[in-house]
């Protein structure tokens, strides 16, 4: 997971604040309407989703300098994080038979547990050689290295017709990562899981979604790798 810093403030290490351009939202919203005008059998659902999302380790290039309270040198790092529950809620509706898109939003919170590599990094009072393992709870404020994210996806569904309560489905979505101390840049994600029909308008599912954003540039001019994340959510929906 990249650090992202912002000069003057005391956010420490950034990760994804994911929100649609005002662009792509209307360009979903006009979707939307035009389909859902265009098929009379569309039907609209939403749902709540709970589940854990992981996010990959990632490297970051060497750095010497002052942010966020903290002071590098020669800093270069690849860094773990905590796996953590992940909050959704998606709007959509049926656009065509075995067709459907959606506007979903979720969130979590991103805590660092390791950080390897080399180089030093000091708070002030404690400085630490950073050519072993870090772990969590050595500095004094390891608050300053986390962050939340927030995530909001235009998605499209293909649900895979089979006779049954059983409806399996594969997905993709496309939405923009505004990154806290960083630029934005684009989202992607792959979906795949199934819904179970409990009566004509309630349903359970579970979903795996792989989620890809193009590598950000930090508030320093930092250039990072492309950023993964895995997230497995069950989900409770009402279509109306």
């Amino acid at each position: 997971m990249p650090c992202y810093f912002d000069k003057g403030q005391n956010k420490g290490m950034g990760f994804l604040n994911f929100h649609l351009t005002k662009s792509t939202v209307a360009a979903a919203a006009l979707l939307i309407t035009s389909t859902a005008s265009a098929s009379l059998a569309s039907d609209f659902y939403i749902e709540g989703q709970l589940g854990s999302v992981d996010v990959k380790d990632v490297s970051t290039p060497a750095y010497s300098g002052t942010a966020s309270g903290l002071t590098f040198s020669n800093f270069k790092a690849g860094i773990s994080y905590d796996s953590d529950t992940f909050l959704g809620v998606e709007l959509g509706y049926n656009v065509a038979p075995n067709t459907r898109v959606g506007l979903s939003y979720s969130s979590f919170s991103l805590n660092w547990n390791a950080i390897t590599g080399s180089g030093t990094v000091s708070d002030g009072t404690t400085t630490v050689n950073l050519s072993t393992t870090l772990n969590r709870g050595t500095l004094d404020n390891d608050g300053l290295l986390d962050n939340s994210v927030k995530l909001m996806m235009a998605n499209a569904y293909y649900d895979i017709p089979l006779d049954g309560a059983i409806n399996p489905f594969v997905g993709v979505g496309l939405g923009k990562a505004d990154i806290s101390n960083a630029g934005s840049e684009t989202a992607l994600s792959f979906s795949i899981g199934a819904n179970y029909d409990v009566g004509e308008s309630n349903y359970f599912g579970v979903k795996y979604t792989r989620y890809s954003v193009n590598g950000p540039t930090d508030g320093l001019g930092l250039k990072y790798d492309d950023i993964k994340a895995d997230a497995v959510n069950i989900s409770y929906g009402y279509r109306f």
